[in-house]
Order: C-alpha cells, then sequence, then structure tokens
C-alpha cells in the first residue's frame, strides 16, 4: 500500500541530507513503528507521506512515496490529506478553533461537505472515539487525553485509509496513554493502516506488526514482531517500564530550599505542605488535573495561594513542558545568553556539550525537534543560577540516550539546587528521582523517600490508579 523508494530529503537550511536513500514498504491494515534516537529523521520521514514535505517545507526531495502505487511528488497537500490523517505530538498545535464541535467539523467545513454529511460524519467519529461527552465544549477545559481523541477524530473526519501519529503520547500520562493504546488496536481492527513515530515504546509492546529503526537520516534496522524481544542494545526506551528499579536511593540533606505550610488554592490545592533540601530531586506525580502544574505555578509567584505560606531560599526557574512559550533567542547560543548577560562562552559551551547540543548552538531554536528544544530548556536551567528548579514533564520527546543525559544532568544539578520534577515518566523517575510526593484529590496523599522497599509502592500508585 505504501511505499518509499529511495527517499532523500534536505532541509533548506541543512548543510547535509536529513534522509539518505529511506526504502520500505508497509501493507494495509499494518501498524508500523518508525523509532530513532531524537533528530533521526523520524518526523522527516513521516512529513514526506502527509505532504508538508514538499509542499510546505522547503528543501531538496529525492526518490519518492507511493500509496497504491501512486506517486505523491506532484499530489497537492489537500488532495493527499483526503487519504492520510495526521496526528502530532501537541494536539494543540493543529487545531484551529475553541469548540470541539467546531473543530471537528472545521476540515469538512473547508472541503466543501454538506452540513447534513458533516453532521453523519461527527456522529461516527464520535461512536468509534467514544467522545459524545465533550462534544460542544471548549477545547482549553478538556483534558489532554480528550485532547488527543479529539485530533485523532479530526483526522478521521476525511475517511482517511491511513493515520500517521507523530510522537502522540509524549503529553499524556500513564492512563491516557494505555486509553491510547486501545485507540489503536480498535482503530487497526477496522482496517486504518496506521505509521507511529515514537520514542516511548512500552504502550506499542504486542501491538506494532513491523519497528523501523531510523539512525542518522538511514533505515538501520527493520524489525518483525517476532523480532522485537531482541532488541534492548538499540538504545531505546524499554517495553516494560515496570522492570526500572530506583538507581538514586536516599537522601541524607539538611539545607532547606523549600518550605510549603498549609496551602490552598481555589478548589485545585487543598492543605499542601511540604519541605525540599538542596540535593532533592523529587518527583511530583498524581492524575491529570490533580494541581501538578498550578503548585509549580504558586512556587514560581506565577499564581497567588487563597492562604497559606510558601519560602523560598533565593529564586527558582520553572521549564514549563511547552517549550515553545519560553524560548526567544535568535539562535540556541543568544537563547542562553537571554538574562544571563555575564554569562561567559566556556559555561554555554559546556551546557550545550551535557545537553548534545553542540552542533546546532547557531541554529535558531524553532529549527529544533520536540526532543531538541526540550533538551535546550534544561541548558537553560544549568545556567540559571536559581536554587530550586522546576521542570515540568522533562522527558517530552527524549528517545533513551538523551533520556540519560538529561538525568545525568540533572542529577549533577542536584548538588547545589534543590529540584522538582512534574512527571508521569516511571522509567525517568526511578532513574533520577531520590524521593516523590504523590497528589491525589488536591492533596499530598503520600511522600516518598526512595528506598528499595519502596519500590513496589510505588509500581502499585502507577498500575492500580493508572497515573
Amino acid at each position: 500500500m505504501i511505499n518509499y523508494k529511495n527517499v532523500g530529503f534536505k532541509y533548506s537550511d541543512s548543510k547535509t541530507n536529513n534522509l539518505k536513500d529511506i526504502s520500505f514498504s508497509i501493507k494495509k491494515g499494518e501498524l508500523v513503528l518508525l523509532t530513532g534516537l531524537s533528530g533521526s529523521g523520524k518526523s522527516t520521514i513521516s512529513k514526506c507521506l502527509n505532504g508538508l514535505i514538499p509542499n510546505l517545507i522547503e528543501g531538496d526531495l529525492e526518490g519518492c512515496v507511493y500509496i497504491d502505487n501512486k506517486s505523491l511528488n506532484d499530489k497537492k497537500i489537500h488532495e493527499i490529506s483526503k487519504n492520510v490523517g495526521s496526528v502530532f505530538q501537541d494536539p494543540r498545535g493543529q487545531f484551529f478553533t475553541t469548540n470541539t464541535t467546531s473543530e471537528l467539523a472545521f476540515t469538512m467545513e473547508n472541503y466543501g461537505l454538506s452540513k447534513d454529511k458533516i453532521q453523519k460524519r461527527i456522529e461516527n467519529v464520535c461512536k468509534i472515539l467514544n467522545l459524545n461527552s465533550i462534544l460542544d465544549k471548549n477545547i482549553l477545559n478538556i483534558s489532554s487525553g480528550e485532547r488527543q481523541k479529539l485530533s485523532i477524530a479530526c483526522a478521521l473526519t476525511m475517511n482517511p485509509n491511513i493515520l500517521l501519529f507523530d510522537e502522540p503520547s509524549s503529553n499524556l500520562d500513564y492512563k491516557n496513554t494505555l486509553n491510547l493504546r486501545d485507540i489503536l488496536l480498535d482503530l487497526k481492527s477496522k482496517g486504518y493502516t496506521i505509521i507511529i513515530a515514537e520514542h516511548r515504546l512500552f504502550y506499542l509492546k504486542n501491538i506494532i506488526d513491523k519497528m523501523i529503526y531510523i539512525e542518522d537520516g538511514k533505515i538501520k534496522n527493520i524489525f518483525l514482531k517476532e523480532d522485537l524481544n531482541h532488541i534492548e542494545d538499540k538504545n531505546l526506551r524499554v517495553f516494560d517500564i515496570f522492570k526500572s528499579k530506583f538507581k538514586n536511593i536516599g537522601k541524607n540533606n539538611t539545607e532547606e530550599i523549600l518550605s510549603l505550610k498549609r496551602i490552598y488554592f481555589k478548589n485545585i490545592l487543598k492543605d499542601i505542605s511540604f519541605k525540599t533540601y538542596k540535593g532533592d530531586i523529587t518527583a511530583i506525580i498524581g492524575k491529570n488535573g490533580v494541581g501538578k502544574t498550578t503548585l509549580a505555578k504558586l512556587i514560581s509567584k506565577i499564581e497567588k495561594p487563597n492562604s497559606g505560606e510558601i519560602k523560598l531560599k533565593g529564586k527558582s526557574i520553572f521549564i514549563m513542558q511547552d517549550t515553545d512559550y519560553q524560548l526567544f533567542g535568535s539562535s540556541v547560543y543568544q537563547e542562553l545568553k537571554i538574562g544571563n548577560p555575564k554569562i561567559t562562552d566556556k559555561k554555554i559551551d559546556e551546557a550545550l556539550k551535557k545537553v548534545g547540543l553542540s552542533s546546532v548552538k547557531n541554529k535558531h531554536p524553532f529549527s529544533l525537534s520536540g526532543g531538541q528544544k526540550q533538551r535546550l530548556t534544561i541548558a537553560l536551567a544549568y545556567v540559571s543560577e536559581s536554587d530550586l528548579i522546576i521542570l515540568d514533564e522533562p522527558t517530552s520527546g527524549l528517545d533513551a540516550i538523551n533520556m540519560q543525559k538529561i538525568s545525568d544532568l540533572i542529577k549533577d544539578l542536584s548538588n547545589n539546587h534543590a529540584i522538582l520534577i512534574i512527571s508521569h515518566d516511571f522509567e525517568f523517575i526511578t532513574n533520577v528521582c531520590n524521593s516523590a510526593i504523590y497528589l491525589e484529590d488536591g492533596k499530598v496523599s503520600k511522600e516518598f523517600n526512595f528506598k528499595k522497599d519502596e519500590e513496589e509502592q510505588l509500581i502499585n500508585i502507577f498500575k492500580e490508579l493508572n497515573l
């Protein structure tokens, strides 16, 4: 059904080819995983299929992509989109309206479909994805899992045969990632051909038909379903996250950095109290909507509590989940200079080396991949002079190697800082954190000081409560 034949591509601002002689085929109804290190070319391969390359993204394209033996090279993006539905990494980036029902109708209205046909298709996709409960709601007021479902529904409204997902789990908690798995299985059973570019692998175990491993713009390996038990040496995220063990056990720190006493905020946070010390790397865990990011905003003075006391020694820096909201420089180098004019070039080079971004020092931040942007924001924390560093989902879009780099950097930072990490990434939490705070119903339900005998408790929280 889908054939890539000798596909190569070089972005207009690139000196070397980003894709090199890519050739593979996908049969109708298959679920195929594209994986590899950050910046290896996964998303670029996807963009050659949905028409973003060469229609909207400038560069030099070689070879050809075929669907049902028909070349896509001469097809316009509106023709391709009837057959290929795309779901991007952050659903918010592909919404054009603020109302869920209007969003579902948007693409069909642009294609001139009749009102009756639009209504029937909306009813159909809502039935497939069980979306009736969020119809006619403000998109900003629905959960991240519901936004992901909505973006999939929007892709389905044009009745495509092919669905293309770009890191669909990166902004989802454990529960919603498992829900995504169920959706993928259901769509596969209905005959859709599905391609997923992804780093997180645990939710795809036993459902993919083929895995294509990309390295430096080339296909390094193609694994069939029966081969997938033998890929532990490929520097990939794990297929079984609960095999992860605590790697940063225990803490004995006495220099207090942060103290919260009986914090209340609206109906979200109720009687929050805890302390954080220099050397602490503390995970803030809990279901979506429980108030984790709100808590970070209160500590960072973005919001004010209704009551209670927050004491902070020195300054804090809050690295938000959506990196685009906090990147302002004209280059990666300038990004680290902003707000820190006394920083030396040596310190900048050191930070970029630690996060693996030395080669893109002079590139514009918005030209980086999602994972590279994520690492850049970690570098911002590294060069800051803050006593408290707060990171919101820092592993979004990171492969195994770069997750380890970030883990090592955070451990290094903890020597002189206290660090709070909002995360639902169990593999990452057990790798880097030495404590955790579990929020439930707006309250601190449990505090963990990581010890071997607490591993099972943390696993049970993730499994039973579907974090």
